[in-house]
């Protein structure tokens, strides 16, 4: 944004470095590519800097060993499956971020056990990001590093110069890191704690894709109940705006009245792995604590996931669960359907107060 700092990292440098040390240390040529979303800056950087070292070393595009990904991990599991049961040959697969090698990885591990299939080539796996389960992988993931402690400690002092008065630059741009691991072929060459594919936790089908016929807000919370069990929540909480609906359009968060809503109502807790009353004094809280203060842990350190909830461009509320270390995906394909459900559900609960 024009002046504004922006601090970032250098994603096509970092992938550079990915790709070079799969042409040149283990000999790899035809080397698969997974794309991340359509117009993300730093999945086109990403993708760039694959191109241009292919080109450096004079290795032809085959545009039937490009795939267009999302950084989702469902994504990664279904291409590898594709690419396994089709047959497409490569030296090497990589991946515009971790959680969708992870995918991969976890694909590789799953057609091995179900078909007669020689996948003993097949786990040369890369991927970009350094997420903490790549290293607990069978094999541990090659990938590329983000320095956010680095970006953390830039970011901060931009903000000290600013408040001095100080000049800054208007781009801050941070070195990514090659993490060699023995995804890629390289020789193991330390002691990891590694862990079994088969725990890494990808939820292939939601129960709610099987459609759910019930716009009964105590059915729909003990549907949602059971498949955060299945899925083995720690803590997760629905909540709406008390102040009702934000509707976006394209410059919404670029307007100066923009203010996130001051108050939310929590409809649904789920803690320490059960469904949990909501008291009424726990019901509306600030919505910029997440959650009600009674629902924070006191006692360790946590980390929440917050996602909008939607319809269109409508955003009603928001879901917060945490994240735990052996979750390797963020559960996209659920808390999109958990909007669809909710907002049938509270669009005939508004129209059944308005014929009372």
């Amino acid at each position: 944004m024009p002046g504004v700092t922006s601090i970032l990292t250098d994603n096509k440098a970092g992938m550079k470095s990915l790709v070079k040390h799969l042409v040149e240390d283990h000999n790899y040529k035809r080397i698969m590519f997974v794309t991340g979303p359509e117009n993300n800056c730093e999945a086109m950087e990403r993708y760039e800097g694959y191109l241009e070292v292919l080109k450096e070393n004079n290795i032809p595009v085959d545009e039937n060993i490009i795939f267009n990904g999302n950084f989702n991990s469902h994504t990664g599991y279904r291409i590898m499956k594709e690419v396994i049961l089709n047959d497409i040959r490569y030296d090497a697969a990589v991946f515009s971020n971790d959680d969708m090698a992870l995918g991969a990885l976890k694909a590789i591990d799953d057609l091995s056990q179900k078909h007669e299939i020689d996948i003993s080539k097949r786990s040369i796996i890369c991927g970009f990001d350094d997420v903490t389960n790549a290293k607990l992988t069978s094999p541990p993931l090659t990938t590329v590093s983000q320095p956010f402690e680095d970006i953390c400690e830039g970011a901060v002092k931009v903000l000290l110069d600013k408040i001095d008065g100080k000049e800054t630059e208007d781009i801050i741009k941070y070195p990514a890191a090659l993490v060699k691991r023995q995804s890629c072929g390289c020789k193991k060459d330390t002691v990891l704690d590694e862990i079994s594919n088969k725990y890494l936790r990808l939820i292939p089908r939601s129960i709610f894709s099987m459609g759910v016929k019930t716009y009964n807000l105590n059915e729909i919370y003990e549907r949602i109940t059971r498949e955060f069990k299945r899925c083995r929540f720690r803590n997760c909480f629905i909540s709406t705006y008390y102040e009702g609906t934000i509707t976006y359009d394209d410059t919404f968060l670029f307007k100066e009245t923009f203010e996130v809503p001051k108050k939310s109502i929590l409809l649904y807790a789920f803690k320490d792995g059960e469904r949990v009353e909501i008291k009424e004094d726990e019901k509306v809280f600030d919505t910029k604590r997440l959650v009600p203060e009674s629902f924070i842990p006191k006692d360790r350190r946590f980390y929440y996931l917050i996602n909008p909830l939607y319809f269109e461009e409508d955003n009603f509320g928001f879901l917060c669960f945490e994240l735990v270390n052996d979750d390797i995906i963020h559960f996209e394909s659920l808390w999109a359907q958990i909007s669809n459900i909710l907002n049938g559900a509270l669009i005939l609960m508004e129209k059944d107060k308005i014929k009372k």
